[in-house]
């Protein structure tokens, strides 16, 4: 049986909402630096800093924009594997036979389900340039490169545990913890 766990467009619009406050405040920032007054930075590191606030929240709200217009699946779960479309990583289908077990990690408060792979360095292999880089730094911080958020699905969490649970369970695959 397969499972689609959809993206909760709320949040996804929240997350919207914010991204266009920090454009807009980064770029007021930008155009006037001194808006909030003196600051102890030099102008050029004021600069970098408002353009990187800009850049990073426009490639977040392209992002989420995109996500929402074509109401992506957020996570698919079928007899092949999981498939993980919640972030920009999109790793693809993890297939049954390449998953040693679950387990949920913290990362600054946000709770993951991670999956851990059996060749996890075969599994980064598969891809290149900057996603394999990205990839690379999420097992370093996961212990597995593929990570899945239970803050932006409309599934709650402890729900989606108990899914992987019994789909892993069917498979001989345990979640730990």
């Amino acid at each position: 049986m397969a499972h689609h766990i959809q993206i909760d467009t709320r949040k996804q619009i929240i997350g919207i909402i914010i991204s266009i406050l920090f454009i807009i405040g980064g770029t007021i920032l930008l155009v006037n630096p001194l808006v909030l007054g003196e600051h102890p930075f030099k102008d050029e590191a004021m600069f970098a800093i408002s353009l990187t606030i800009v850049i990073i929240f426009l490639a977040l709200l392209i992002f989420l924009i995109y996500k929402v217009v074509n109401k992506t699946i957020g996570l698919i779960i079928n007899d092949e594997g999981i498939k993980e479309q919640i972030s920009a990583l999109n790793v693809g289908m993890v297939r049954w036979e390449e998953i040693s077990g679950f387990g949920v990690k913290k990362q600054i408060g946000i709770p993951f389900i991670v999956i851990y792979l059996k060749n996890k360095e075969e599994f980064i292999e598969r891809f290149s340039g900057l996603k394999k880089s990205t990839i690379k730094k999420n097992a370093e911080s996961f212990g597995t490169p593929v990570a899945v958020s239970t803050v932006m699905l409309k599934m709650k969490k402890d729900e989606l545990i108990q899914l992987f649970k019994e789909e892993g369970a069917k498979r001989g695959i345990e979640f730990e913890g």
